[in-house]
């Protein structure tokens, strides 16, 4: 059996699947959450128990995404929630994240000159999600998703 290399449309592919994928999931715990709230809000009705309110500004803690671009110059693409915008090499970004943010993606592909390009993604200083592409044509892609689950941001990709 032969290998074949993955070309850069078969890895966008991927990484559509893999958005499409997540969205699926977030939708599914969505839905779960506000089940889940529901039966809380009618469980408690009609008994004594008095709600303490939370303010807004206890709740909001900010939150961060850093995206590195670094090797040879390459089309730089990123973004969030189906969002995109160009960037160039080398490249190093930080900004905040949002509380409905749930994905982040960076790629970067390499021209007919090829060369070698890596992207990584850090989420409030940690590394999420890293990729690297040698050669023509090729391309480097991190997706860091948020778990639904967990809360956590993990790398959606794999690997």
């Amino acid at each position: 059996m032969k290998l074949v290399p993955r070309t850069i449309p078969g890895k966008i592919l991927a990484v559509i699947a893999g958005l499409v994928l997540l969205l699926i999931v977030i939708a599914v715990a969505q839905g779960a959450s506000k089940t889940n709230l529901s039966n809380a809000s009618a469980a408690t009705s009609g008994s004594s128990a008095t709600a303490t309110a939370t303010p807004a500004s206890a709740k909001a803690v900010k939150h961060t995404v850093r995206l590195v671009v670094t090797g040879s110059p390459a089309d730089v693409t990123y973004g969030h929630g189906g969002t995109s915008t160009h960037g160039t090499v080398p490249m190093d970004k930080t900004e905040p994240l949002t509380g409905s943010v749930t994905d982040y993606s960076l790629i970067a592909v390499l021209g007919d000159q090829g060369g070698v390009v890596k992207v990584k993604i850090y989420i409030d200083g940690k590394l999420i999600a890293h990729a690297k592409a040698t050669g023509a044509f090729q391309s480097a892609d991190a997706l860091a998703g948020k778990n639904p689950f967990t809360d956590q941001w993990e790398n959606s990709l794999g690997g």
